[in-house]
């Protein structure tokens, strides 16, 4: 069975934490660990409000979003550029594997405040 056929619904017995984050977003760029169980896993990311958000994953915790860049006709990059997600709206995609010794952190900010939900979404 793939991934994509195996999606997974949130999840809590009650007593530990569900298998569902809810991160702040806004001006302040913010890298925060994900958890292990989330390692090469399909999630789903909702953006709580009207706000637009910009995100990437990255394994430097010292990794930054900036909302400041500027498009260009040969495209712009920067090592600070992730992908956005429209207030409203979710996306589904991919997490890179990491190795047990590593942490992935998930780097976001937003002109204005939004909080952005991460679901996992696969079991294996």
């Amino acid at each position: 069975m793939s991934k994509a056929e195996d999606i997974k619904a949130p999840f809590g017995n009650g007593t530990d934490v569900t298998n569902v984050r809810l991160f702040t977003c806004d001006s302040t760029s913010r890298a925060n660990a994900l958890p292990a169980s989330f390692n090469g896993k399909y999630i789903e990311i909702t953006n709580e409000t009207a706000n637009l958000a910009q995100y990437f994953f990255s394994k430097n915790s010292g990794a930054s979003c900036d909302e400041t860049i500027a498009a260009t006709d040969a495209g712009a990059s920067s090592a600070s550029l992730g992908g956005s997600i429209a207030g409203n709206t979710s996306k589904q995609l991919l997490l890179p594997y990491w190795a047990n010794n590593e942490t992935m952190y998930f780097v976001r900010a937003s002109v204005t405040s939004t909080s952005l939900r991460v679901e996992e979404r696969s079991n294996g």
